[in-house]
């Protein structure tokens, strides 16, 4: 159900603001990562949740090298290197 409509206008550069009342309702703070998807005729914009780059997990994460990766992956690795 939607409950928030704003309307806004694309700018010559191709961009668009999102309301400040949209931005905090769902803890989009500056220099955030949005994730800009298209299906059909619709547009959908969701903040970006940091996820393992090889399985998607979202649980206990690590930064390594620019990437992010997931403790049961960092672990599989590890083995996978012992063998």
């Amino acid at each position: 159900m939607k409950d928030t409509i704003a309307v806004r206008t694309i700018d010559s550069l191709g961009r668009v603001v999102i309301p400040k009342e949209i931005r905090t309702r769902l803890d989009i703070e500056d220099f955030d990562s949005l994730e800009i998807s298209c299906e059909a005729d619709v547009i959908t914009i969701r903040k970006k949740t940091p996820s393992c780059i090889f399985c998607k997990s979202t649980n206990v994460l690590k930064e390594f090298q620019g990437k992010t990766v997931c403790f049961d992956c960092i672990t599989a690795i590890r083995e996978a290197g012992k063998k």
